[in-house]
């Protein structure tokens, strides 16, 4: 994802463009995560760094290949929707707040400002800056901190993610995400000046401090609430925090009554293999013939919410390895039906990857016609485990790709410490490549280092002849996207070749 100096320039460029062929029809979105100072109060910065990286991948996923996305500030991200008018950019930006604040129980802030004919990009985003200002001033938009104790709907607004004590993928019976309970401690400090904190059931609470347990519905106390800047309570203070526990209790219940219905929608589309399976092509560009095939996973889903959906409400149940390990046993099964020339493509997590599952499965297949691409959903603390995982099947030929390259974690510290076989270059990287220096630039380099380290570079999202061609002028070998070939069943692939 571009950074602010280029995201600018990058903005500047599509103005000019719009202006010249008078139009208006561009609208800047700032946007940036609501209650992100709280989570790293609580939680640490990588939680909050999480959150920014989960926003990041939402917005490449969700827009349009002409639209412009950017790191602006610290916890700040720009959109420009080019060919778009107020109404629909509302539109749009109202759906990516309901999924980012259904996925990570985290609202958004949102402004938007429509281009005028004497705009700059720095007065357009200024206009939008000042709109997500007002937003976040708007009596209608305050938050409400406490949930009602009658169990109607919590409203909607500034929690906390998700995150969980340990790396276990879902809390152990009886024990509540800190997700649930974080608004309602800060609610306590901000208008009761109480300073309360949550123990897990089991754990010291620090005596002579008294502390009011927390109940489930099912009578399992799962741990209790205290305040540390009152050894005793009065009994007025106790009766609240009581209230309090009890708020806390109900809250949690209900996540786990709604983590356990995602759980079960997983589970059947894996116990009922409802997997589908789409193929992209990757093109020789010299050739201009198809070399390889990427596996793309498709699931049913009657919200029309995409894979990475699936996947997130996979990692909260548990479910995670066993729905990666499935998908890519579906696309191998569909190897034999290739082109004996072409390569298959299936993503991978670090984690599947280093798993004795995955090395089960890569003993049956011909390595020589398997590319893994490792995914960048997760951070990789340890290249050399990474490395000694996949060493057998690489000795056999198979080849490793970073996917991705340009943004989230897959950077350059992956290429050096894994030394793939094929860099994939992000859409972020293509996208307008024949109208930006520094895109050419860094393209150019990177084709160099694949050169040096014998490693293949393939450019993804190519949408335009224009980057077709200069990325060719470039001496990238490889591309994939749009302009090349869209996502098809592998019948429709097999036939076209």
């Amino acid at each position: 994802m571009l950074r602010r100096a280029s995201g600018l320039i990058a903005a500047e460029r599509e103005i000019k463009r719009s202006r010249r062929a008078g139009s208006t029809r561009v609208v800047a979105a700032f946007l940036d995560v609501d209650g992100l100072k709280a989570t790293n109060d609580m939680y640490g910065h990588p939680a909050g760094d999480e959150l920014l990286r989960q926003l990041a991948a939402l917005l490449r996923a969700r827009l349009r290949g002409q639209d412009l996305i950017f790191r602006y500030g610290g916890d700040e991200f720009v959109c420009l929707f080019v060919d778009a008018d107020l109404e629909g950019a509302q539109r749009l930006t109202h759906e990516l707040n309901h999924e980012f604040r259904s996925r990570h129980r985290h609202s958004l802030s949102i402004g938007l400002a429509q281009l005028r004919m004497d705009d700059t990009a720095r007065t357009l985003l200024a206009r939008a800056d000042a709109a997500l200002y007002a937003q976040r001033k708007s009596p209608a938009t305050r938050r409400q901190h406490l949930p009602p104790l009658d169990r109607q709907p919590r409203p909607q607004g500034e929690t906390l993610p998700n995150q969980r004590d340990e790396p276990s993928p879902s809390p152990a019976r009886g024990q509540p995400s800190r997700a649930a309970i974080g608004p309602i401690l800060r609610a306590a400090h901000e208008h009761l000046a109480l300073e309360l904190l949550f123990t897990s059931a089991g754990d010291e609470i620090g005596k002579p401090r008294e502390a009011v347990p927390v109940v489930l519905a099912d009578g399992t106390v799962c741990g209790g609430l205290y305040c540390r800047n009152r050894r005793r309570l009065a009994r007025r203070d106790r009766q609240f925090l009581a209230v309090l526990a009890r708020v806390v209790g109900e809250t949690v219940d209900e996540l786990k009554v709604a983590d356990a219905q995602r759980g079960e929608h997983v589970r059947t589309i894996i116990d009922a293999g409802l997997i589908g399976l789409a193929l992209q092509p990757i093109v020789d560009l010299d050739a201009s013939r198809v070399v390889g095939l990427e596996a793309l996973a498709r699931f049913p889903s009657e919200t029309g919410a995409g894979p990475e959906l699936l996947l997130a409400e996979a990692d909260v149940a548990g479910l995670a390895m066993e729905l990666e390990l499935m998908v890519c046993e579906t696309a191998i099964q569909r190897l034999r039906d290739l082109p004996s020339n072409a390569y298959l493509a299936m993503n991978a997590s670090p984690s599947l990857v280093q798993s004795p599952a995955f090395a089960a499965v890569l003993e049956r297949l011909p390595l020589s016609r398997l590319v893994v691409e490792l995914t960048e959903h997760s951070r990789i603390d340890d290249y050399g485990r990474i490395r000694l995982a996949l060493e057998p099947a690489r000795l056999q030929g198979m080849r490793l790709a970073i996917d991705d390259v340009g943004a989230g974690f897959a950077g350059f510290g992956h290429m050096l410490g894994l030394e793939p076989d094929i860099i994939k270059l992000d859409i972020s990287l293509i996208r307008h490549i024949d109208a930006h220096a520094a895109r050419r630039s860094l393209v150019a380099s990177m084709v160099a280092f694949g050169r040096q380290t014998s490693a293949d570079v393939v450019a993804e999202g190519i949408e335009t002849k224009q980057e077709l061609d200069t990325l060719r002028a470039l001496g990238v070998r490889y591309g994939q996207g749009f302009l090349l070939g869209r996502p098809s069943a592998v019948s429709s692939v097999v036939h076209e070749n």
